[in-house]
């Protein structure tokens, strides 16, 4: 994968990682998306209405992170940066649900497009075609 396609889908991974753990229970009672089966080369085959929601809730991802990232740099108390980091949480929480996705579903996407150049490809592709 190239350092541009792994960039931009890592800001977004890394923003689901921060609330992955808190969010365990909220995702327990959403419906799972199926595994993948193997695709011609062993790889996971991503169905494609798949991959349409994982590029869009990474944009939405990395627009609530941006957005919340001064709130938190300013916050004056830790009662508070906590307080700031659930509600962050809860929004990015609804972004993967209104995309259709679980926290271990986006996880496995972007595990795939980590290992596989030509769907980190497909990811980037429709992000460009969404921010256009």
């Amino acid at each position: 994968m190239t350092y541009s396609i792994q960039r931009k889908i890592a800001a977004s991974m890394i923003a689901v990682a921060s609330f992955s753990m808190s969010s365990t229970a909220v995702f327990a009672q959403q419906t799972q998306v199926p595994a993948p089966s193997s695709g011609a080369q062993g790889s996971p085959a991503i169905e494609q209405d798949v991959i349409d929601n994982f590029a869009e809730a990474s944009i939405e991802i990395q627009q609530i992170m941006v957005k919340w990232e001064p709130r938190i740099s300013g916050a004056q108390t830790e009662a508070q940066v906590e307080t700031l980091r659930e509600d962050q949480r809860e929004e990015l929480v609804a972004a993967l649900q209104a995309n259709d996705l679980d926290i271990s579903t986006y996880n496995r996407i972007y595990q795939a497009a980590s290992n596989d150049p030509a769907l980190a490809q497909r990811i980037l592709q429709r992000q460009e075609r969404l921010q256009q």
